[in-house]
C-alpha cells in the first residue's frame, strides 16, 4: 500500500467478532477505515445472477462463496491498496439497518477489510500488510448465531441450518482460510482486547 497506510484482513466464522472487532479498532483510532465484505452479498440485491444461480438449485449453504461479488471485491481492495476510495453497495446488515444505498469509504492510516471469505482469494495475499484469523469453537459459533436473530424467519437464520448447514459450510468454506492468516486471534475475548491487539500489530507494521 501507500507509504504510511497499511491494510489488515480479518477472517473468521460466522459470529466470530470479525466486524465488532473492525468497529472497536475505529472507535479506539479515528483513522481505522474499515471496509466490510458483507457490502458484496449477492442475495439483497437480488440481481439476475444470483435469480439464475437460484434457480439452478442454489448453494449447498449459505457460506458459499458464490453468493458474494468477488470480481467487485476483488477490484475494491486493489484500488483500496493504491490508496483510492472505494464505493460499496450497501448489502450487510449493519448498512441495510442505516437505510443506506451505497457507501464510500476512503483509506486511512490503518484499513481493515474485514469478511468471512477475506482470505479466500490468493490473488489479494500480497495486498494485505497483516492477516487475522479470529478462532472460536463451531460449539460457540452455534450458540451465538442462535442467539444472534431469535424468532427470524430467514433461511440462515433457522435452527436447523445454524446446527446442520452451518457447520459444513464453515468446515468447507471458511477454515480452510486459516492457513493464510498471519495472527490467530481468541475469539472468546472482549471485542475492544482484541481491536487493541490488531492495532498494536499494525502500528508495528507502519513502524516497520
Amino acid at each position: 500500500m501507500k507509504k504510511g497506510k497499511v491494510i489488515a484482513a480479518i477472517c473468521g466464522p460466522s459470529c466470530s467478532g470479525k466486524t465488532e472487532t473492525s468497529v472497536a479498532a475505529a472507535k479506539l483510532d479515528p483513522d481505522v477505515r474499515v471496509y466490510p465484505y458483507d457490502e458484496h452479498d449477492l442475495y439483497p440485491s437480488n440481481t439476475p445472477e444470483l435469480q439464475e444461480f437460484m434457480a439452478r438449485g442454489g448453494p449447498p449453504h449459505w457460506e458459499a462463496r458464490e453468493l458474494f461479488d468477488t470480481p467487485a471485491f476483488v477490484q475494491n481492495v486493489r484500488r483500496w491498496h493504491d490508496g483510492l476510495p472505494v464505493c460499496l453497495p450497501a448489502n450487510s446488515r449493519e448498512s441495510m439497518a442505516t437505510g443506506l444505498d451505497t457507501r464510500i469509504i476512503a483509506p486511512g492510516r490503518i484499513n481493515i477489510v474485514e469478511g468471512v471469505h477475506v482470505l479466500s482469494f490468493p490473488e489479494l495475499i500480497p495486498l494485505y500488510d497483516a492477516t487475522f484469523f479470529i478462532e472460536i469453537s463451531l460449539e460457540e459459533m452455534v450458540k451465538r448465531r442462535l442467539a444472534r436473530h431469535p424468532g427470524s424467519l430467514y433461511p440462515w437464520d433457522l435452527e436447523s441450518y445454524i446446527t446442520g448447514p452451518l457447520i459444513q459450510g464453515t468446515l468447507e468454506c471458511v477454515m480452510d482460510q486459516k492457513p493464510r492468516a498471519q495472527y490467530q486471534l481468541d475469539g472468546t475475548k472482549p471485542f475492544e482486547e482484541l481491536a487493541q491487539e490488531v492495532l498494536r500489530i499494525m502500528t508495528a507494521v507502519l513502524q516497520g
